[in-house]
């Protein structure tokens, strides 16, 4: 299983990267096989150190973020891949069939918004 962190204040205050980065460090025993850390530039930040378990997630790179700043992390495995791909291809950053997992749940977010889990 993969690990997933996050700060956010709450108060407004910008986040203090060395945090972002020390927490990122403390997971390293958690996820082997890389990760990385993303900031949404409001106070808010999460970082990710991956355990590949699909053929997929070897090719994933995590923290998505998408053109618009918004960012996703998780440890997922979608089973409806095909419909998700013929429902988002407008949302998605390339054309391939390496399309990962987080890449379709980011995607859906953009679509659907709130209400995205229910169409995984």
């Amino acid at each position: 299983m993969s690990a997933i962190g996050g700060i956010l204040n709450f108060d407004g205050k910008p986040l203090e990267i060395d945090d972002l980065i020390n927490l990122w460090q403390l997971l390293q025993d958690r996820g082997p096989d890389g990760g990385d850390i993303a900031c949404d530039g409001r106070g808010g930040g999460v970082c990710y150190r991956g355990f590949h378990i699909t053929s997929e997630s070897h090719v994933e790179i995590q923290p998505q973020v998408a053109s618009d700043g918004r960012i996703m992390v998780g440890d997922l495995r979608l089973d409806n891949r095909a419909e998700l791909l013929s429902q988002l291809r407008e949302f998605l950053k390339h054309d391939s069939t390496e399309i990962t997992d987080i890449e379709l749940a980011l995607a859906a977010h953009q679509k659907w918004g709130e209400s995205f889990p229910s169409h995984l």
